[in-house]
């Protein structure tokens, strides 16, 4: 029951991080798009071991690549763009006299990957790819740590509650039947019976 209640709250905070990628990618608010690079940097860390950093801190806009692990020799390309002409630019981008004999991952951290996988692609030389093996999606990635056990169930799962929290921001004013109940309260019904409530005219005068 345990495991289960950490799953719940996994596929509750991916779903959630999924479904803003995806809100933001439509308003082209892409802020978040470079958050979530450190984000899945630890997420894939956590799961798989690696050794992840973000490129990006070490050379400002690297080129096709935003993660790297070189003790195991992997680069990572994190994207909302899940497109066969994203993956292939990346992999096109890649400067293999600088990675050769790395292994490049591509994630995708909106939309899934399945439609990739039957895809050709053309890796440099020297950069190995398979897109039936390398391509995440958030789906793929829940799998994974669904199938690594409970030391990865509870390792992410309490990487996600302090990474992906959502605050609501409650109103402090009262709603307005709230406010005109609680003024009518303060109201002396004892003065009411002194109260005019209607106004006299004359008829001519309109």
């Amino acid at each position: 029951m345990e495991l289960q209640r950490k799953m719940d709250i996994i596929f509750e905070k991916l779903s959630i991080l999924s479904t803003e990628i995806t809100l933001r990618g439509g308003f082209n608010m892409l802020d978040i798009n470079v958050i979530s690079e450190n984000f899945f940097a630890e997420l894939l860390n956590i799961i798989f071991g690696y050794k992840l950093t973000n490129l990006n801190f070490a050379e400002q806009n690297a080129k096709s690549i935003d993660l790297i692990d070189t003790a195991n020799k992997l680069i990572v390309q994190v994207s909302s763009d899940n497109s066969k002409k994203k993956v292939q630019t990346s992999l096109s981008g890649i400067d293999n006299s600088k990675y050769s004999g790395y292994h490049f991952l591509f994630v995708s951290i909106a939309k899934g990957v399945s439609h990739l996988r039957t895809e050709k692609f053309v890796s440099l030389s020297g950069i190995s790819f398979d897109p039936d093996t390398d391509c995440y999606d958030i789906k793929l990635l829940i799998k994974h740590i669904e199938a690594k056990g409970s030391d990865c169930i509870q390792n992410v799962s309490d990487y996600l509650c302090k990474t992906v929290v959502y605050t609501e921001k409650k109103d402090i004013r009262p709603e307005a039947i709230t406010y005109v109940i609680k003024q009518l309260a303060d109201i002396d019904l004892a003065e009411l019976d002194n109260m005019q409530w209607t106004i006299p005219f004359d008829i001519q005068d309109r």
